[in-house]
């Protein structure tokens, strides 16, 4: 039976995920780094990178980490996200599909097209300056264990050049 004090760091770690969550307004039903408030197309890890509530493997709610990086290689770009200090639970929302468990065996998930480059609009999907620009999604790639995420996103062409 867990201890009282491991129950209430339990529900803070919780409540402050869903506090992160509602903060700024990002589309949950994608993800990616340096959107909305954080709009830039610099590549400096300045920002926020973000997975939303409705993709594959989400706990009902979006997660939101300063822990980011991009990688520039060749004509490419890489986005890497780490998330930490997930609860080991959190109860369902009326949107989702009920409590999320975190996976004690590492579980993959591939949102297709859900990952924006950095400098996009996530509500509207546009580029806030050229709302004209295409926008290049990509598959955003996660692998949860434990109280841990992580997540992927390639472009083979650099959208940010």
């Amino acid at each position: 039976m867990p201890s009282f004090r491991s129950s209430v760091l339990a529900l803070a770690a919780a409540a402050a995920l869903v506090g992160a969550a509602a903060t700024p307004a990002l589309a949950d039903h994608n993800a990616g780094a340096n959107l909305d408030d954080f709009a830039s197309s610099d590549i400096s890890s300045n920002g926020t990178c973000y997975y939303g509530a409705l993709l594959p493997g989400s706990p009902d709610i979006s997660l939101s980490t300063t822990s980011y990086r991009f990688v520039r290689s060749g004509a490419s770009l890489t986005l890497l996200c780490s998330y930490t200090r997930i609860p080991s639970f959190i109860p369902g929302t009326d949107q989702g599909d009920g409590d999320w468990y975190a996976p004690k065996k590492p579980a993959r998930y591939v949102a297709q097209d859900a990952c924006l480059p950095p400098g996009v609009d996530s509500a509207a999907e546009v580029y806030p300056d050229d709302e004209d620009r295409p926008v290049d999604r990509v598959d955003a790639k996660t692998l949860f264990y434990r109280s841990t995420m992580t997540m992927v996103c390639f472009w083979p062409d650099d959208p940010t050049r």
